[in-house]
C-alpha cells in the first residue's frame, strides 16, 4: 500500500466507508478500491470500520488472514446522540 498511513506500526486501524470516488488512486471497482485500502490492517492490530456490503466482506477477509480483531460500526458499537438542555 502506498500510502502515509502506512508508515507507522498503529494501536489499531480505520478505515470510513469505501466508495467509488477513491478510483483514481485505488482501484476500478469497489471491491479493488476495499483490498487497496485494507493494506492498512496489520498482524493482531484491531480494526475499526464502517465499511458495508462488498468492501465490508473485503476488510472481514484481510482482517481475518492477519488475526485483527475487527469492530464493525453499527454492529459491533455505535454511536448514541443526546442534545444538551439547558
Amino acid at each position: 500500500l502506498l500510502d502515509s498511513t502506512n508508515i507507522v506500526t498503529p494501536k489499531v486501524s480505520v478505515i470510513t466507508n469505501v466508495t467509488i470516488d477513491h478510483q483514481a488512486y485505488c482501484g476500478d471497482t469497489v471491491e479493488e478500491i476495499a483490498r487497496h485500502k485494507a493494506g492498512i490492517i496489520k498482524s493482531k492490530v484491531p480494526v475499526v470500520t464502517a465499511a458495508q456490503d462488498t468492501p465490508l466482506n473485503v476488510i472481514e477477509d484481510v482482517a481475518k488472514k492477519q488475526h485483527a480483531k475487527l469492530y464493525v460500526f453499527n454492529k459491533d458499537f455505535g454511536i448514541d446522540s443526546r442534545s444538551a438542555v439547558t
